[in-house]
């Protein structure tokens, strides 16, 4: 077993269940492992994309079972092509013919991880005759898609607890108000019925209403200052009032093995003892990772879903980021960084390191569709506790 599972699916541990790496087992697989393997031989073309045809059907959680129909005539000369040896001709098929089909249908279909196989590879061989068509059936995860309607992010529901109520912010408001329907000559105009209406372009708009307005969004800001309440709050209201994608086991394990990896890394530096180092080794194992999968798939279907879905709400409601801002953001952390005594030098490496960038804008991009989310709640406030 490998010391780390390998970056696929957990499928692609087991011999039978990985086309691609199964198909050098299918001799030994038909005839018992005291088969010697048998020689591959050359071949001088794949067969024409004309003699194959693949058909997908959806399948849940995120997969497509693919069929891939070999014509007879390819079939025929393929057989003929391998010296009329069964096997090695299946062997062929698995390894040259169907990754090929495949291959053109990758990109179309964004397929992940390792295709399946879903038949019997004795079968497929004791079923086989050459001059006759041949299918073989697949099953592949897919790359989740989420598609949802313009709007239908607006008015999602939650409770946020109700920050204190900063007056001063009010205040700076209500000037920002005044100053931007200011006279010509600068006069600032009185916080009435009259500049409500204006506001509202001639809506009727009352002083009463618009003030409610303007109190409910120093509200909001303030809420929003504490980040990790209202995202949370927003990220729960998103799972449970939005539409969520079905998440190929593929995903799940992949995610699962980078951060199993980063925990094993963390433990082996901190390992001083023998005792410690001998417990770091027994976490290389297939058991101690699905152990480790098993304890965070909750939370890592949460993770994924989370960025389906607010990659799907920027997408709906046509949210652009502005890369300047997400700039001058990222600059902000790295003098922040600083001021805190961290080494400037390898900050600035950092800053430049793509990785660190790319987890940066992921970030960013999160707090702005999740504040563009904050905008447009129905939030239900509740009292803040006695002290």
């Amino acid at each position: 077993r490998d010391a780390l599972p390998p970056s696929s699916s957990a499928r692609a541990w087991t011999p039978t269940a990985c086309a691609m790496r199964l198909t050098h087992l299918v001799p030994a697989l038909l005839f018992g492992n005291g088969i010697h393997r048998i020689a591959r031989q050359s071949i001088a073309a794949l067969p024409a994309a004309s003699e194959l045809t693949v058909s997908s059907e959806q399948l849940p959680q995120s997969a497509l079972k693919l069929t891939v129909e070999v014509s007879g005539k390819a079939t025929q000369e393929a057989f003929d092509a391998q010296s009329g040896d069964a096997a090695q001709f299946m062997s062929y098929l698995l390894e040259e013919v169907v990754p090929s089909a495949l291959q053109d249908q990758q990109a179309e279909l964004r397929m992940i991880g390792q295709a399946e196989l879903l038949q019997d590879p004795a079968k497929l061989v004791s079923q086989f005759t050459p001059g006759e068509p041949l299918q073989v059936s697949f099953s592949v995860d897919v790359w989740p898609t989420l598609k949802l309607e313009p709007g239908s992010s607006r008015g999602l529901k939650f409770a946020m607890r109700r920050p204190l109520f900063e007056q001063d912010k009010y205040e700076a408001a209500t000037l920002e108000l005044q100053q931007r329907y200011a006279s010509p000559e600068g006069k600032l105009p009185a916080l009435d019925d009259a500049l409500a209406n204006e506001v509202s372009e001639n809506n009727g708009l009352t002083w009463e209403s618009l003030d409610a307005l303007l109190r409910e969004r120093v509200e909001r800001e303030s809420a929003i200052q504490d980040s990790k309440q209202a995202f949370r709050a927003a990220e729960e209201a998103m799972l449970a009032q939005l539409p969520t994608v079905e998440l190929p086991e593929t995903l799940l394990v992949e995610r699962a093995r980078e951060q199993f990896g980063k925990v094993i890394r963390k433990r082996q530096e901190e390992a001083k003892t023998e005792e410690e180092q001998a417990a770091v080794k027994q976490m290389l194992s297939w058991d101690a990772f699905q152990t480790y999968l098993e304890e965070e798939r909750a939370e890592l279907t949460r993770t994924l879903q989370l960025s389906f879905g607010l990659e799907a709400v920027a997408e709906a409601e046509e949210l652009q980021i502005d890369p300047q801002a997400m700039a001058d953001n990222l600059e902000m952390h790295i003098s922040e960084r600083m001021r805190q005594g961290e080494d400037k030098e390898g900050l600035m490496e950092l800053k430049e390191d793509p990785a660190f960038r790319n987890v940066f804008e992921a970030q960013y991009v999160r707090e702005v569709v999740l504040r563009w989310i904050l905008d447009h709640a129905d939030v239900e406030w509740t009292e803040q506790p006695a002290e």
